[in-house]
């Protein structure tokens, strides 16, 4: 587990929220590619390994946005979820290469990296609304196309 974030009492609401919502980005991370959970689900359970790993990289996307993380940011932090999800397609290999292509550590890097800082180009709730709608776009394209590889995969092994 992380260690408990110190919130001293100088802090305005929202970097406490910052920083808990960092932290848990974190942990995310931790629990996905440090220790492995993406990659052992997929073997026990192919495609299904597949869809928690891309719920859990668009979960730290999620935060990115509601912090007002530049969209260029948001942008690279999405194409690391999709190399991510359709490098693990491929059955056993894919699994290897989810152990080894460590995208939410790299996202909440970007993510710690882009949350304390006051952009220009960060998105206020106006441009988040714009960019809900592509978003869910990219995450329902990635689970159909996870689908459809994993059904294809297994009807033609069997």
């Amino acid at each position: 587990m992380t260690e408990p974030v110190d919130l001293g009492p100088e802090l305005t609401a929202l970097e406490r929220r910052r920083q808990v919502d960092l932290a848990r980005a974190q942990a995310v991370a931790t629990w996905t590619d440090r220790r492995f959970l993406d990659p052992l689900v997929g073997l026990l359970l192919p495609g299904l390994g597949d869809v928690l790993g891309v719920a859990a990289g668009l979960y730290i996307v999620a935060i990115a946005v509601r912090h007002g993380v530049p969209r260029r940011v948001v942008a690279r932090m999405l194409v690391n979820v999709s190399v991510d999800c359709l490098g693990g397609v491929v059955p056993i290999v894919g699994d290897l290469f989810d152990a080894l292509n460590r995208s939410n550590v790299r996202n909440a890097r970007l993510l710690e990296r882009h949350l304390g800082e006051a952009s220009a180009g960060a998105m206020g709730p106006s441009r988040l609304r714009s960019l809900a709608g592509p978003a869910l776009l990219v995450a329902v394209a990635v689970a159909v196309g996870v689908a459809v590889t994993y059904l294809v995969v297994s009807l033609a092994t069997g």
